[in-house]
């Protein structure tokens, strides 16, 4: 068994987008959905999460667990949180972000991974698209620092004995504190990173442009990033873009 943790905060209306994600799966070995939440204006919640029930299941998701805190931590808190409420069986668990769109086989590739005993599995090119703008850009990055769609073990984790938690760099940290030893570096992932309705990283948006390429990002056609996702994702993306923008 994998886990997927899913830490949200004031994301319900974009966090469908991962769980849909998760619910298209392929091929995935038995795995767990782990949910943490404190309350906020935009608040999902235990019984939205249910609705995707079924859905997960049939994408061989065996345990759904929402976890409702009473009050906001960081990021690199929730991650802790999260491990602490995994499954006594699960060899580790991918970190899943409510803005991001994971490609079919992540689930697959990552429990692969740990299994043939890496401790941290990632991509390190990937698509970035801009809801808001419908603009669209490819991120690439060197090896040994953290990346996109990223995963690590059981074990790893449980080196994190950490009671003080950066406000800043939470992929960075986790990444230095894992103590890694053997690093999985994958190419490129064609899932998509999202910018416009997530709730951290909200300068992103503007580094794949050709004004502002940064060397990370690389401006390209946001067509064909957008055709990405499935139809049905189009026109719920489409939707939450024009309802934005007619406020």
């Amino acid at each position: 068994m994998i886990s997927c943790a899913l830490p949200t905060y004031n994301n319900a209306s974009i966090i469908w987008l991962q769980l849909t994600a998760l619910c298209n799966q392929k091929d995935a070995p038995e795995w767990e959905l782990i949910v943490c939440e404190e309350q906020s204006d935009n608040y999902f919640g235990r019984e939205n999460l249910l609705k995707f029930k079924d859905k997960l299941k049939k994408a061989n998701c065996k345990r759904i667990v929402f976890i409702e805190l009473s009050e906001w931590i960081s990021l690199g808190q929730k991650w802790i949180v999260i491990r602490d409420n995994m499954s006594k069986e699960s060899s580790g668990m991918l970190l899943c972000a409510s803005d991001n769109y994971s490609f079919e086989t992540r689930i697959k590739d990552s429990f692969e991974a740990l299994q043939s005993g890496h401790d941290w599995v990632q991509w390190n090119s990937g698509n970035f698209y801009n809801i808001l703008d419908n603009t669209a850009g490819l991120f690439q990055i060197e090896e040994n620092k953290p990346a996109l769609f990223m995963c690590v073990s059981k074990y790893a984790i449980d080196k994190v004995k950490e009671n003080v938690f950066p406000k800043y760099g939470v992929d960075t940290w986790l990444f230095s504190k894992c103590e890694l030893k053997n690093v999985k570096y994958n190419g490129f992932s064609n899932g998509v990173h999202t910018d416009g309705f997530n709730t951290i990283s909200l300068k992103r948006r503007f580094l794949y442009t050709e004004e502002t390429n940064t060397g990370l990002f690389t401006k390209v056609d946001e067509n064909k990033v957008f055709n990405l996702f499935p139809k049905s994702v189009q026109t719920k993306l489409i939707k939450l873009r024009n309802a934005n923008n007619h406020n």
